[in-house]
Formats: C-alpha cells, structure tokens, sequence
C-alpha cells in the first residue's frame, strides 16, 4: 500500500513539472490522432450483389459434394439459377404526426406519417438479410444418362434445396473434346 502512494506522489510531482505537462500533450494529441484515422480508414463493405454471388458459389459447391458422393456419379457441374439477389431489412422508425383544429362545430383532422431508417455510425441498423431463393439446378455429370442415377441426384437436390423435382434437370457429362 505504501508503495502504491508513493508511486501515486511521484507521479503527481511528475506531472506537476513542465515535462509531465508536455508529455500528456503529446500523448492527449496521439490518442486524438489515432482516432480520427480510424474514421478515415475504408469499412469493408460488401454489397448485395457480392453476397449473392458469395451465396451461389457456396450452394454450387456443396451440390457438387454431395451430387459426387451419389452411386454411379463420377465428375459433375452444378449451375444454379436465383430468384432474386441478397435482400437487406433494415431497422425503420414510424413517426405520426396528429393535427387536430376545431373551427366551432366543424373538426378538421390532418395526419402525417413518415418511415425513416434507423442509422447507426453512417449504416442502416440492418435487422436480417433474406437470402435468394433457388428457382432451378443444373447438374452435368459423369453417369447422368442412367435414368436411375438421374433420379436418385433429382430426389437429392430437390431434398437438399427444397424445391421442386421439376426444376431440377439432369444432364450427361460429354466425353471427349
């Protein structure tokens, strides 16, 4: 405890001389310093579009996994086709405004309502992200002419998406160039 106060008396004496003065600039104008840099330096952002493809490429790739590991399958392609691209929901805030005058008998009643999106540091306050819906596969592959390994990937795909069987299409993978 004693050393804890002296210390606390040595930096308190410190401090009270021109140098502790100025080294509390310095560093006061360092910290300031660091702050206004990190406002400047760029946020990642990523738009919509980025997200959709991020998406696509990442729902290709784990039909390709899954497709390969399918009875009489070898090598295959998948191609996805989106509904829509990456939808964003944003925190709003519903304002109304009540205007009542009254004219002897007569009562005159104006509204006026306004939805405004809740901004926080420059952003939308963003509630969910919906991500696109998959209309219909393509899948190309090694063993695509046998009409039952054609089914067993059309019940998979259609499982696994939860689509349609209908908007899934098979296809054999050509051999040769």
């Amino acid at each position: 405890m004693d050393d804890a106060k002296k210390l606390f008396e040595r930096f308190k004496k410190w401090m009270a001389g021109k140098k502790g003065a100025r080294w509390l600039m310095i560093l006061g104008g360092l910290g300031v310093a660091l702050i206004l840099f990190s406002e400047w330096t760029p946020q990642e952002t990523v738009s919509a579009q980025q997200r959709t493809e991020e998406y696509t490429a990442y729902l290709e790739e784990r039909l390709v996994d899954t497709v390969r590991n399918i009875d009489g399958v070898g090598s295959c392609q998948v191609m996805l086709s989106l509904e829509s691209g990456v939808r964003y929901v944003y925190a709003t805030e519903d304002r109304q405004d009540n205007n009542y005058r009254q004219d002897g008998e007569k009562l005159d009643t104006s509204e006026n309502s306004q939805q405004s999106v809740i901004v926080v540091d420059d952003k939308g306050l963003l509630v969910t992200e919906i991500l696109p819906i998959v209309q219909g596969v393509v899948v190309v592959c090694e063993g695509g002419n046998d009409i039952a390994v054609q089914e067993r990937i059309i019940k998979a795909v259609a499982t696994v998406l939860r689509i349609s069987e209908k908007r899934v299409c098979v296809l054999p993978q050509t051999t040769g160039g």
